[in-house]
Protein backbone atom coordinates (compact mmCIF):
# COMPACT_ATOMS: atom_id res chain seq x y z
CA UNK A 1 0.00 0.00 0.00
CA UNK A 2 0.96 3.45 -0.84
CA UNK A 3 0.30 6.22 2.08
CA UNK A 4 -1.21 9.19 1.09
CA UNK A 5 0.65 12.68 2.31
CA UNK A 6 -1.22 14.02 5.51
CA UNK A 7 -0.04 17.79 4.49
CA UNK A 8 -0.60 19.94 7.39
CA UNK A 9 -4.39 19.94 8.44
CA UNK A 10 -5.81 22.73 9.98
CA UNK A 11 -9.05 23.62 12.00
CA UNK A 12 -10.41 25.51 14.42
CA UNK A 13 -11.87 22.61 16.25
CA UNK A 14 -8.80 20.37 16.40
CA UNK A 15 -11.51 17.10 17.75
CA UNK A 16 -11.14 14.37 14.78
CA UNK A 17 -12.59 10.86 14.73
CA UNK A 18 -10.16 8.15 13.33
CA UNK A 19 -11.79 5.18 11.34
CA UNK A 20 -9.66 2.14 11.09
CA UNK A 21 -9.34 -1.10 9.57
CA UNK A 22 -11.32 -0.73 6.29
CA UNK A 23 -10.69 -0.81 2.61
CA UNK A 24 -10.41 2.79 2.18
CA UNK A 25 -10.68 3.68 -1.61
CA UNK A 26 -9.47 7.15 -2.65
CA UNK A 27 -10.54 7.24 -6.32
CA UNK A 28 -8.06 10.30 -7.06
CA UNK A 29 -8.19 9.94 -10.83
CA UNK A 30 -4.54 9.62 -11.75
CA UNK A 31 -3.28 8.46 -8.75
CA UNK A 32 -5.68 6.73 -7.86
CA UNK A 33 -4.13 3.21 -5.79
CA UNK A 34 -5.70 -0.48 -6.77
CA UNK A 35 -4.59 -1.32 -3.10
CA UNK A 36 -6.88 0.83 -0.41
CA UNK A 37 -5.58 2.32 2.61
CA UNK A 38 -6.83 1.37 5.77
CA UNK A 39 -7.15 4.57 8.06
CA UNK A 40 -8.88 7.97 7.79
CA UNK A 41 -8.92 10.70 9.85
CA UNK A 42 -12.01 13.70 9.68
CA UNK A 43 -11.54 16.84 11.26
CA UNK A 44 -15.27 17.53 13.69
CA UNK A 45 -15.88 20.18 10.96
CA UNK A 46 -16.24 16.90 8.47
CA UNK A 47 -13.24 17.66 6.50
CA UNK A 48 -10.50 14.97 5.87
CA UNK A 49 -7.27 15.27 7.68
CA UNK A 50 -5.29 12.44 6.45
CA UNK A 51 -6.09 8.86 4.77
CA UNK A 52 -2.96 6.58 4.81
CA UNK A 53 -1.52 3.97 7.39
CA UNK A 54 -2.62 4.03 11.26
CA UNK A 55 0.25 4.39 12.63
CA UNK A 56 0.96 7.61 11.02
CA UNK A 57 -1.97 9.20 10.86
CA UNK A 58 -1.93 9.06 14.73
CA UNK A 59 1.59 10.17 14.88
CA UNK A 60 0.33 12.90 12.68
CA UNK A 61 -2.57 13.78 14.77
CA UNK A 62 -0.46 13.98 18.25
CA UNK A 63 2.51 15.91 16.38
CA UNK A 64 -0.66 18.56 15.51
CA UNK A 65 -1.83 18.69 18.72
CA UNK A 66 -4.85 17.64 17.47
CA UNK A 67 -7.09 14.92 20.17
CA UNK A 68 -8.93 12.12 18.78
CA UNK A 69 -12.73 11.66 20.51
CA UNK A 70 -14.28 8.84 18.44
CA UNK A 71 -13.02 5.92 16.84
CA UNK A 72 -14.57 3.60 13.98
CA UNK A 73 -13.98 0.54 13.26
CA UNK A 74 -14.42 -0.08 10.16
CA UNK A 75 -14.17 -4.05 9.85
CA UNK A 76 -12.52 -4.58 7.24
CA UNK A 77 -15.52 -3.48 5.04
CA UNK A 78 -14.74 -1.76 2.07
CA UNK A 79 -15.35 1.92 1.56
CA UNK A 80 -15.91 4.34 -1.40
CA UNK A 81 -15.76 7.84 -1.66
CA UNK A 82 -19.42 8.97 -1.59
CA UNK A 83 -21.37 8.17 -5.29
CA UNK A 84 -22.87 11.13 -7.14
CA UNK A 85 -25.56 10.81 -9.19
CA UNK A 86 -25.48 13.65 -12.66
CA UNK A 87 -28.77 13.02 -13.56
CA UNK A 88 -31.96 12.84 -11.55
CA UNK A 89 -35.42 14.52 -11.44
CA UNK A 90 -36.30 15.02 -7.99
CA UNK A 91 -38.06 13.82 -6.05
CA UNK A 92 -37.98 10.67 -8.91
CA UNK A 93 -41.08 8.89 -8.29
CA UNK A 94 -41.96 9.39 -4.89
CA UNK A 95 -45.52 11.56 -5.52
CA UNK A 96 -46.22 9.00 -7.69
CA UNK A 97 -45.18 5.69 -5.53
CA UNK A 98 -47.00 7.38 -2.22
CA UNK A 99 -50.18 8.94 -3.91
CA UNK A 100 -51.10 8.35 -7.75
CA UNK A 101 -50.77 4.94 -10.24
CA UNK A 102 -47.27 3.11 -9.66
CA UNK A 103 -46.21 1.43 -12.52
CA UNK A 104 -42.81 1.23 -12.84
CA UNK A 105 -42.78 -2.56 -11.63
CA UNK A 106 -44.79 -4.36 -14.22
CA UNK A 107 -42.89 -5.05 -17.53
CA UNK A 108 -45.69 -6.98 -19.09
CA UNK A 109 -49.39 -5.52 -20.21
CA UNK A 110 -51.41 -8.03 -18.33
CA UNK A 111 -49.28 -6.79 -14.90
CA UNK A 112 -49.83 -3.01 -16.31
CA UNK A 113 -53.59 -3.11 -16.48
CA UNK A 114 -54.15 -4.81 -13.23
CA UNK A 115 -52.26 -2.44 -11.28
CA UNK A 116 -54.07 -0.04 -12.72
CA UNK A 117 -58.12 -1.54 -12.08
CA UNK A 118 -56.75 -2.12 -8.86
CA UNK A 119 -55.68 1.30 -7.73
CA UNK A 120 -59.73 2.86 -9.63
CA UNK A 121 -61.26 -0.22 -7.80
CA UNK A 122 -59.55 1.54 -4.47
CA UNK A 123 -59.85 5.09 -5.40
CA UNK A 124 -63.90 5.69 -7.04
CA UNK A 125 -63.77 8.98 -5.67
CA UNK A 126 -61.28 10.32 -8.43
CA UNK A 127 -62.28 12.63 -11.23
CA UNK A 128 -59.20 12.06 -13.22
CA UNK A 129 -56.54 9.25 -13.04
CA UNK A 130 -52.97 9.80 -12.78
CA UNK A 131 -49.98 7.99 -13.03
CA UNK A 132 -46.44 6.62 -14.08
CA UNK A 133 -43.93 4.39 -15.07
CA UNK A 134 -45.48 2.13 -18.21
CA UNK A 135 -43.19 0.84 -20.14
CA UNK A 136 -43.46 1.70 -24.16
CA UNK A 137 -42.54 -2.09 -24.50
CA UNK A 138 -45.83 -3.81 -23.36
CA UNK A 139 -47.75 -2.24 -26.17
CA UNK A 140 -46.94 -5.05 -28.91
CA UNK A 141 -48.58 -5.87 -32.24
CA UNK A 142 -50.98 -8.06 -30.87
CA UNK A 143 -52.25 -5.89 -28.23
CA UNK A 144 -55.48 -3.54 -28.77
CA UNK A 145 -55.60 -0.03 -29.17
CA UNK A 146 -53.79 1.58 -26.00
CA UNK A 147 -56.93 4.35 -25.38
CA UNK A 148 -59.66 1.23 -25.60
CA UNK A 149 -57.32 -1.26 -23.27
CA UNK A 150 -57.85 2.09 -20.77
CA UNK A 151 -61.83 2.67 -21.90
CA UNK A 152 -62.35 -1.13 -20.66
CA UNK A 153 -61.27 0.00 -17.25
CA UNK A 154 -63.09 3.21 -16.69
CA UNK A 155 -64.48 4.79 -19.86
CA UNK A 156 -66.26 8.11 -17.73
CA UNK A 157 -63.06 9.19 -16.43
CA UNK A 158 -60.13 10.32 -18.40
CA UNK A 159 -56.81 8.89 -17.69
CA UNK A 160 -53.19 10.63 -17.88
CA UNK A 161 -50.65 8.01 -17.22
CA UNK A 162 -46.97 9.14 -18.34
CA UNK A 163 -44.42 6.13 -19.24
CA UNK A 164 -41.53 5.61 -17.36
CA UNK A 165 -39.10 7.60 -19.86
CA UNK A 166 -41.37 10.59 -19.02
CA UNK A 167 -41.84 11.26 -22.64
CA UNK A 168 -44.70 9.60 -23.85
CA UNK A 169 -48.48 10.23 -22.27
CA UNK A 170 -50.95 7.01 -22.55
CA UNK A 171 -54.86 8.66 -22.65
CA UNK A 172 -58.31 6.78 -22.81
CA UNK A 173 -60.87 8.13 -25.16
CA UNK A 174 -62.09 10.70 -22.60
CA UNK A 175 -58.62 12.11 -22.31
CA UNK A 176 -58.23 12.36 -25.73
CA UNK A 177 -61.65 14.27 -26.31
CA UNK A 178 -61.39 16.25 -23.18
CA UNK A 179 -58.46 17.81 -24.52
CA UNK A 180 -60.00 17.35 -28.44
CA UNK A 181 -56.99 15.67 -29.85
CA UNK A 182 -57.75 13.95 -33.19
CA UNK A 183 -55.95 12.89 -36.07
CA UNK A 184 -55.50 16.26 -37.48
CA UNK A 185 -54.64 17.80 -34.33
CA UNK A 186 -51.02 19.86 -35.25
CA UNK A 187 -48.41 17.95 -33.81
CA UNK A 188 -45.26 19.87 -32.17
CA UNK A 189 -41.88 20.32 -33.63
CA UNK A 190 -40.13 16.64 -32.68
CA UNK A 191 -43.46 15.17 -31.06
CA UNK A 192 -45.70 12.33 -32.04
CA UNK A 193 -49.11 11.43 -31.98
CA UNK A 194 -49.28 7.73 -32.61
CA UNK A 195 -52.12 6.71 -34.91
CA UNK A 196 -54.00 2.97 -34.99
CA UNK A 197 -52.74 1.76 -38.10
CA UNK A 198 -56.60 0.23 -38.59
CA UNK A 199 -58.17 3.29 -38.09
CA UNK A 200 -55.93 6.04 -38.48
CA UNK A 201 -57.73 7.04 -35.29
CA UNK A 202 -55.62 8.46 -32.38
CA UNK A 203 -54.15 5.22 -30.39
CA UNK A 204 -53.83 6.99 -27.01
CA UNK A 205 -50.17 7.38 -27.13
CA UNK A 206 -48.74 10.77 -27.35
CA UNK A 207 -44.74 11.13 -27.44
CA UNK A 208 -43.06 14.46 -27.03
CA UNK A 209 -46.59 15.97 -27.61
CA UNK A 210 -47.30 16.72 -23.75
CA UNK A 211 -48.41 20.52 -24.75
CA UNK A 212 -51.70 19.00 -26.28
CA UNK A 213 -52.18 17.33 -22.91
CA UNK A 214 -50.63 17.49 -20.09
CA UNK A 215 -52.55 18.22 -16.82
CA UNK A 216 -50.63 17.76 -13.43
CA UNK A 217 -52.12 15.87 -10.60
CA UNK A 218 -52.24 18.57 -7.52
CA UNK A 219 -50.45 17.70 -4.26
CA UNK A 220 -50.94 19.92 -1.09
CA UNK A 221 -47.47 21.35 0.40
CA UNK A 222 -47.16 18.89 3.21
CA UNK A 223 -47.68 16.13 0.26
CA UNK A 224 -44.36 17.66 -1.33
CA UNK A 225 -42.62 18.30 1.44
CA UNK A 226 -43.01 13.96 2.62
CA UNK A 227 -42.24 12.82 -0.92
CA UNK A 228 -39.05 15.44 -0.81
CA UNK A 229 -38.22 13.39 2.28
CA UNK A 230 -39.41 9.63 0.87
CA UNK A 231 -36.42 10.72 -2.16
CA UNK A 232 -33.67 11.80 0.07
CA UNK A 233 -33.97 8.72 2.28
CA UNK A 234 -33.84 6.21 -1.06
CA UNK A 235 -31.15 7.97 -2.63
CA UNK A 236 -28.64 7.65 0.28
CA UNK A 237 -29.59 4.44 0.78
CA UNK A 238 -28.74 3.78 -2.43
CA UNK A 239 -25.31 5.38 -1.54
CA UNK A 240 -25.75 8.89 -3.34
CA UNK A 241 -24.41 11.70 -1.20
CA UNK A 242 -24.36 14.37 -4.19
CA UNK A 243 -26.90 14.75 -7.36
CA UNK A 244 -27.72 17.02 -10.06
CA UNK A 245 -31.27 17.91 -9.84
CA UNK A 246 -31.97 17.60 -13.74
CA UNK A 247 -34.68 19.68 -14.80
CA UNK A 248 -37.64 19.28 -15.72
CA UNK A 249 -38.15 18.71 -11.67
CA UNK A 250 -40.99 15.96 -11.01
CA UNK A 251 -41.64 18.05 -7.73
CA UNK A 252 -41.85 21.02 -6.12
CA UNK A 253 -38.01 22.45 -5.12
CA UNK A 254 -39.80 24.21 -2.37
CA UNK A 255 -40.74 21.32 -0.91
CA UNK A 256 -36.63 20.64 -0.75
CA UNK A 257 -35.53 23.69 0.96
CA UNK A 258 -38.58 23.19 3.59
CA UNK A 259 -36.78 20.14 4.21
CA UNK A 260 -33.09 22.00 4.20
CA UNK A 261 -34.90 24.71 6.42
CA UNK A 262 -35.97 22.29 8.97
CA UNK A 263 -32.33 21.29 9.28
CA UNK A 264 -32.76 17.49 7.52
CA UNK A 265 -31.70 18.13 3.90
CA UNK A 266 -28.45 16.24 4.06
CA UNK A 267 -27.32 15.26 0.26
CA UNK A 268 -25.35 18.08 -1.76
CA UNK A 269 -27.28 19.27 -4.83
CA UNK A 270 -27.24 21.30 -7.77
CA UNK A 271 -29.97 22.40 -9.32
CA UNK A 272 -30.71 23.00 -13.10
CA UNK A 273 -32.92 25.50 -14.84
CA UNK A 274 -35.40 24.28 -18.05
CA UNK A 275 -34.65 26.11 -21.31
CA UNK A 276 -37.43 25.75 -24.43
CA UNK A 277 -37.35 26.86 -27.74
CA UNK A 278 -41.15 28.47 -26.98
CA UNK A 279 -39.98 30.56 -24.00
CA UNK A 280 -37.47 33.38 -23.86
CA UNK A 281 -34.34 32.26 -22.09
CA UNK A 282 -34.44 35.46 -20.24
CA UNK A 283 -37.37 33.07 -18.72
CA UNK A 284 -34.95 30.56 -18.38
CA UNK A 285 -32.33 32.32 -16.46
CA UNK A 286 -34.88 34.38 -14.50
CA UNK A 287 -35.85 30.34 -13.01
CA UNK A 288 -31.73 29.64 -12.60
CA UNK A 289 -31.61 33.20 -10.30
CA UNK A 290 -34.56 31.99 -8.48
CA UNK A 291 -33.15 28.59 -7.26
CA UNK A 292 -29.80 30.60 -6.33
CA UNK A 293 -32.18 32.88 -3.94
CA UNK A 294 -34.10 30.04 -2.77
CA UNK A 295 -31.54 27.74 -1.70
CA UNK A 296 -28.93 30.41 -0.49
CA UNK A 297 -29.61 30.15 3.10
CA UNK A 298 -28.26 26.93 3.02
CA UNK A 299 -24.71 27.42 2.00
CA UNK A 300 -23.06 25.24 -0.19
CA UNK A 301 -24.66 22.20 0.15
CA UNK A 302 -27.11 23.82 -2.82
CA UNK A 303 -25.34 25.41 -6.14
CA UNK A 304 -27.18 26.15 -9.27
CA UNK A 305 -24.74 25.35 -11.59
CA UNK A 306 -27.06 24.40 -15.16
CA UNK A 307 -29.50 24.86 -17.81
CA UNK A 308 -31.38 21.83 -19.22
CA UNK A 309 -32.02 21.65 -23.18
CA UNK A 310 -33.69 19.03 -24.81
CA UNK A 311 -32.61 18.37 -28.69
CA UNK A 312 -34.71 15.20 -29.42
CA UNK A 313 -36.96 12.80 -27.75
CA UNK A 314 -36.47 9.21 -27.27
CA UNK A 315 -36.22 5.72 -29.98
CA UNK A 316 -39.29 4.21 -28.34
CA UNK A 317 -41.73 7.02 -29.03
CA UNK A 318 -39.93 7.70 -32.69
CA UNK A 319 -38.58 10.86 -31.63
CA UNK A 320 -35.33 10.72 -31.15
CA UNK A 321 -33.38 12.58 -34.08
CA UNK A 322 -31.74 10.07 -36.52
CA UNK A 323 -28.80 10.51 -39.46
CA UNK A 324 -30.59 7.26 -40.94
CA UNK A 325 -34.14 6.54 -40.94
CA UNK A 326 -35.87 4.09 -38.38
CA UNK A 327 -36.84 0.94 -39.46
CA UNK A 328 -39.84 0.83 -41.94
CA UNK A 329 -42.14 -1.62 -39.76
CA UNK A 330 -42.10 0.51 -36.44
CA UNK A 331 -41.80 3.94 -38.52
CA UNK A 332 -44.76 3.25 -41.14
CA UNK A 333 -42.49 4.65 -43.70
CA UNK A 334 -39.24 4.66 -45.37
CA UNK A 335 -37.81 7.40 -44.58
CA UNK A 336 -38.46 8.52 -41.15
CA UNK A 337 -35.81 10.25 -38.89
CA UNK A 338 -37.69 12.43 -36.35
CA UNK A 339 -36.39 16.31 -36.39
CA UNK A 340 -34.71 18.60 -33.85
CA UNK A 341 -36.98 19.79 -31.10
CA UNK A 342 -34.58 23.74 -31.63
CA UNK A 343 -33.69 25.62 -34.86
CA UNK A 344 -30.48 25.61 -34.74
CA UNK A 345 -29.89 29.20 -35.18
CA UNK A 346 -32.37 29.37 -32.15
CA UNK A 347 -30.04 26.80 -30.27
CA UNK A 348 -27.16 28.80 -31.00
CA UNK A 349 -27.82 31.77 -29.60
CA UNK A 350 -30.01 30.37 -26.64
CA UNK A 351 -26.29 28.74 -25.86
CA UNK A 352 -24.70 31.85 -26.09
CA UNK A 353 -27.19 33.74 -23.56
CA UNK A 354 -26.75 30.69 -21.05
CA UNK A 355 -22.91 30.26 -21.52
CA UNK A 356 -22.59 34.28 -21.24
CA UNK A 357 -24.82 34.25 -18.09
CA UNK A 358 -22.06 31.76 -16.16
CA UNK A 359 -24.25 28.38 -16.32
CA UNK A 360 -23.19 24.81 -17.50
CA UNK A 361 -25.41 23.84 -20.88
CA UNK A 362 -27.14 19.92 -20.63
CA UNK A 363 -28.19 18.64 -23.75
CA UNK A 364 -30.89 15.73 -23.87
CA UNK A 365 -29.35 13.95 -26.89
CA UNK A 366 -30.50 10.47 -27.37
CA UNK A 367 -30.27 10.56 -31.62
CA UNK A 368 -26.60 10.72 -33.73
CA UNK A 369 -28.67 13.85 -35.62
CA UNK A 370 -29.63 15.65 -32.76
CA UNK A 371 -26.10 15.12 -31.03
CA UNK A 372 -24.25 16.26 -34.37
CA UNK A 373 -26.31 19.16 -34.49
CA UNK A 374 -26.62 20.07 -31.15
CA UNK A 375 -22.49 19.91 -31.01
CA UNK A 376 -22.35 22.26 -34.16
CA UNK A 377 -24.42 24.65 -32.81
CA UNK A 378 -22.60 25.15 -29.22
CA UNK A 379 -19.59 24.82 -31.59
CA UNK A 380 -20.76 28.36 -33.16
CA UNK A 381 -21.77 29.65 -30.25
CA UNK A 382 -18.40 29.32 -28.57
CA UNK A 383 -16.49 30.97 -31.54
CA UNK A 384 -19.19 33.70 -31.69
CA UNK A 385 -19.22 34.40 -27.79
CA UNK A 386 -15.82 34.16 -27.73
CA UNK A 387 -15.10 32.71 -24.92
CA UNK A 388 -17.29 34.69 -22.62
CA UNK A 389 -18.65 32.54 -19.63
CA UNK A 390 -19.46 34.98 -16.87
CA UNK A 391 -16.53 34.16 -15.01
CA UNK A 392 -16.90 30.72 -14.89
CA UNK A 393 -16.12 27.18 -16.50
CA UNK A 394 -18.47 26.15 -18.44
CA UNK A 395 -18.33 21.79 -18.49
CA UNK A 396 -21.34 21.40 -21.34
CA UNK A 397 -22.82 17.97 -20.64
CA UNK A 398 -24.77 16.01 -23.43
CA UNK A 399 -26.46 13.53 -21.53
CA UNK A 400 -27.62 9.88 -23.20
CA UNK A 401 -25.97 9.23 -26.23
CA UNK A 402 -27.93 6.52 -26.90
CA UNK A 403 -27.12 5.80 -30.82
CA UNK A 404 -23.80 7.84 -31.80
CA UNK A 405 -20.94 7.66 -34.26
CA UNK A 406 -17.77 8.86 -34.41
CA UNK A 407 -18.14 12.22 -36.17
CA UNK A 408 -20.55 13.14 -32.88
CA UNK A 409 -17.33 11.28 -30.91
CA UNK A 410 -15.04 12.93 -32.88
CA UNK A 411 -17.34 16.48 -32.08
CA UNK A 412 -17.07 15.29 -28.49
CA UNK A 413 -13.46 15.19 -27.92
CA UNK A 414 -12.77 18.33 -30.09
CA UNK A 415 -15.45 20.49 -27.94
CA UNK A 416 -14.31 18.80 -24.31
CA UNK A 417 -18.29 17.58 -23.68
CA UNK A 418 -18.91 15.43 -20.81
CA UNK A 419 -20.78 12.74 -21.73
CA UNK A 420 -23.77 12.01 -18.92
CA UNK A 421 -24.19 8.21 -19.55
CA UNK A 422 -27.02 5.92 -17.77
CA UNK A 423 -25.14 2.26 -17.53
CA UNK A 424 -28.68 0.83 -16.61
CA UNK A 425 -29.55 0.93 -20.74
CA UNK A 426 -26.39 -0.62 -21.62
CA UNK A 427 -27.45 -4.17 -22.10
CA UNK A 428 -29.88 -6.25 -23.78
CA UNK A 429 -32.73 -5.49 -21.48
CA UNK A 430 -35.48 -7.92 -21.53
CA UNK A 431 -38.62 -7.11 -22.89
CA UNK A 432 -37.33 -4.04 -24.14
CA UNK A 433 -34.08 -4.35 -26.65
CA UNK A 434 -35.77 -6.84 -29.17
CA UNK A 435 -39.05 -4.75 -29.14
CA UNK A 436 -38.12 -1.49 -28.88
CA UNK A 437 -34.39 -1.18 -29.97
CA UNK A 438 -34.36 -3.56 -32.68
CA UNK A 439 -37.50 -3.14 -33.96
CA UNK A 440 -37.40 0.66 -33.93
CA UNK A 441 -33.18 0.95 -35.05
CA UNK A 442 -32.60 -2.65 -36.76
CA UNK A 443 -29.99 -5.39 -34.74
CA UNK A 444 -26.53 -2.94 -35.59
CA UNK A 445 -27.69 0.04 -34.38
CA UNK A 446 -29.51 -1.67 -31.66
CA UNK A 447 -26.24 -3.65 -30.68
CA UNK A 448 -23.60 -0.70 -31.59
CA UNK A 449 -25.64 2.02 -28.85
CA UNK A 450 -23.99 3.69 -26.10
CA UNK A 451 -20.50 3.17 -26.44
CA UNK A 452 -19.22 4.26 -23.28
CA UNK A 453 -15.79 2.32 -23.64
CA UNK A 454 -15.39 4.59 -26.89
CA UNK A 455 -16.18 7.72 -25.72
CA UNK A 456 -13.98 7.56 -22.52
CA UNK A 457 -10.88 6.19 -24.29
CA UNK A 458 -10.82 8.82 -26.52
CA UNK A 459 -10.26 10.84 -23.21
CA UNK A 460 -14.01 12.61 -23.15
CA UNK A 461 -15.06 12.94 -19.13
CA UNK A 462 -17.65 10.04 -18.14
CA UNK A 463 -20.16 10.39 -15.91
CA UNK A 464 -22.81 7.89 -14.70
CA UNK A 465 -26.27 8.09 -13.22
CA UNK A 466 -29.77 6.53 -13.54
CA UNK A 467 -31.79 9.36 -14.94
CA UNK A 468 -33.91 8.20 -11.63
CA UNK A 469 -37.02 7.77 -12.27
CA UNK A 470 -36.64 6.28 -15.99
CA UNK A 471 -34.34 3.66 -13.81
CA UNK A 472 -37.11 3.22 -10.90
CA UNK A 473 -34.43 1.25 -9.01
CA UNK A 474 -31.08 3.72 -8.91
CA UNK A 475 -29.24 1.64 -7.34
CA UNK A 476 -25.64 2.50 -8.74
CA UNK A 477 -24.46 -1.04 -8.39
CA UNK A 478 -26.85 -2.37 -10.58
CA UNK A 479 -25.30 0.26 -13.16
CA UNK A 480 -21.71 -0.40 -12.05
CA UNK A 481 -22.54 -4.27 -13.37
CA UNK A 482 -24.08 -3.50 -16.22
CA UNK A 483 -21.24 -1.11 -17.52
CA UNK A 484 -18.35 -3.74 -16.26
CA UNK A 485 -20.51 -6.78 -17.88
CA UNK A 486 -22.80 -5.21 -20.47
CA UNK A 487 -25.13 -7.53 -19.25
CA UNK A 488 -27.86 -8.50 -16.87
CA UNK A 489 -27.40 -7.11 -13.87
CA UNK A 490 -30.10 -8.58 -11.92
CA UNK A 491 -33.06 -10.71 -12.38
CA UNK A 492 -35.06 -8.74 -10.00
CA UNK A 493 -37.49 -7.01 -12.26
CA UNK A 494 -38.05 -9.17 -14.45
CA UNK A 495 -38.07 -12.67 -12.24
CA UNK A 496 -42.28 -12.65 -12.53
CA UNK A 497 -41.83 -12.96 -16.16
CA UNK A 498 -39.42 -16.14 -15.79
CA UNK A 499 -35.94 -14.38 -16.27
CA UNK A 500 -33.22 -15.84 -14.37
CA UNK A 501 -29.85 -14.45 -13.04
CA UNK A 502 -26.92 -15.01 -15.44
CA UNK A 503 -23.75 -17.33 -14.35
CA UNK A 504 -21.29 -15.81 -16.64
CA UNK A 505 -21.03 -12.32 -17.55
CA UNK A 506 -20.54 -13.91 -21.60
CA UNK A 507 -23.66 -15.45 -21.13
CA UNK A 508 -25.22 -14.02 -25.06
CA UNK A 509 -28.72 -13.76 -24.23
CA UNK A 510 -28.91 -10.33 -22.98
CA UNK A 511 -25.11 -9.15 -23.57
CA UNK A 512 -24.97 -5.84 -26.00
CA UNK A 513 -21.30 -5.38 -27.57
CA UNK A 514 -18.79 -6.65 -24.92
CA UNK A 515 -16.47 -4.13 -26.71
CA UNK A 516 -17.92 -1.28 -24.79
CA UNK A 517 -17.42 -3.13 -21.02
CA UNK A 518 -15.15 -1.00 -18.78
CA UNK A 519 -13.46 -1.90 -15.75
CA UNK A 520 -14.51 -1.33 -12.62
CA UNK A 521 -12.07 1.63 -11.48
CA UNK A 522 -13.50 3.06 -14.78
CA UNK A 523 -17.60 2.87 -13.45
CA UNK A 524 -16.17 3.93 -9.77
CA UNK A 525 -14.69 7.37 -11.07
CA UNK A 526 -17.85 7.54 -13.20
CA UNK A 527 -19.88 7.96 -10.36
CA UNK A 528 -17.54 9.45 -8.25
CA UNK A 529 -14.20 11.42 -9.11
CA UNK A 530 -15.53 12.80 -12.70
CA UNK A 531 -19.55 13.27 -10.97
CA UNK A 532 -18.03 15.67 -8.74
CA UNK A 533 -16.16 17.39 -11.87
CA UNK A 534 -19.44 18.02 -13.72
CA UNK A 535 -20.85 19.50 -10.96
CA UNK A 536 -17.65 22.11 -9.97
CA UNK A 537 -17.25 20.08 -6.81
CA UNK A 538 -14.21 17.99 -7.51
CA UNK A 539 -12.15 20.60 -4.99
CA UNK A 540 -14.38 19.61 -2.39
CA UNK A 541 -15.63 15.59 -3.21
CA UNK A 542 -15.23 12.65 -4.97
CA UNK A 543 -12.55 11.26 -3.99
CA UNK A 544 -10.92 10.64 -0.08
CA UNK A 545 -8.28 12.99 -0.07
CA UNK A 546 -7.06 15.47 2.61
CA UNK A 547 -9.01 18.66 2.53
CA UNK A 548 -11.64 17.35 0.65
CA UNK A 549 -15.09 16.73 2.46
CA UNK A 550 -15.65 13.43 4.18
CA UNK A 551 -18.73 12.11 1.94
CA UNK A 552 -18.37 8.30 1.72
CA UNK A 553 -20.05 4.95 1.73
CA UNK A 554 -19.21 1.24 3.79
CA UNK A 555 -19.89 -1.28 1.68
CA UNK A 556 -20.41 -5.16 2.06
CA UNK A 557 -18.38 -6.53 -0.52
CA UNK A 558 -15.00 -5.32 -2.37
CA UNK A 559 -16.31 -5.07 -5.57
CA UNK A 560 -12.59 -4.69 -7.03
CA UNK A 561 -12.02 -8.53 -5.98
CA UNK A 562 -15.34 -10.55 -6.82
CA UNK A 563 -16.92 -11.77 -10.05
CA UNK A 564 -18.22 -8.51 -11.74
CA UNK A 565 -22.16 -10.46 -12.26
CA UNK A 566 -21.83 -9.74 -8.08
CA UNK A 567 -21.43 -6.53 -8.00
CA UNK A 568 -25.01 -5.98 -8.23
CA UNK A 569 -25.83 -7.53 -5.03
CA UNK A 570 -23.36 -5.12 -2.74
CA UNK A 571 -25.26 -3.46 0.22
CA UNK A 572 -24.65 0.03 1.26
CA UNK A 573 -24.45 -0.27 5.07
CA UNK A 574 -23.58 3.25 6.45
CA UNK A 575 -23.51 6.60 4.56
CA UNK A 576 -21.09 9.34 5.83
CA UNK A 577 -21.48 13.20 4.43
CA UNK A 578 -18.96 15.57 5.81
CA UNK A 579 -18.47 13.25 8.57
CA UNK A 580 -21.99 12.67 9.34
CA UNK A 581 -23.64 9.67 9.52
CA UNK A 582 -26.66 9.85 8.03
CA UNK A 583 -27.48 6.05 6.87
Amino acid sequence: MKSVDIGTGICTDKAISLYTNGRIYTVAGADWELHPTESMAVFADGSIFAVGFETEIREAIEAGDNFIIEEIDLGGRTVLPGLIDTHVHAPGSALTEKFEIYLYKERGLPGTLRVIEDFVKAHPEREIYFGTGFFMSIFRGDSDTPRVLLDRIEAGKPFFLESSDGHSLWLNTAALDLYGITADTEVPIGGKIHLDPLTGEPSGILTDAQVLANPKPSYTFAEQVEAARYYQQKQIAWGHTAALHIAPHFGNPEAIAAVAAAGDWKMRVNMCALAEPDRLIGETLQEAHAYEKMFAPYGDLFRTTSVKFFEDGVVEGLTAYLNEPYEEAAAGRPDYRSESVWKQDQLKESFKLVTAAGYQIIVHSIGDAATRETLQALKAARAEAAGSAGGRETRDVITHLHVVGEAEIDLLKELDIIASCQPFWHFKEPFWHEEIEVGHLGEKRAMDAYPVATILHRGIPVTFSGDYPASPTNNPFWGIDHAVTRNLATAEPYVIYGIEDIESMDDERWLRNPGERISVKEAIEAYTIAGAWQLFRENEIGSLEAGKQADFIVIDQDIFAIDPIHIDSTKVLSVYIAGEKVL
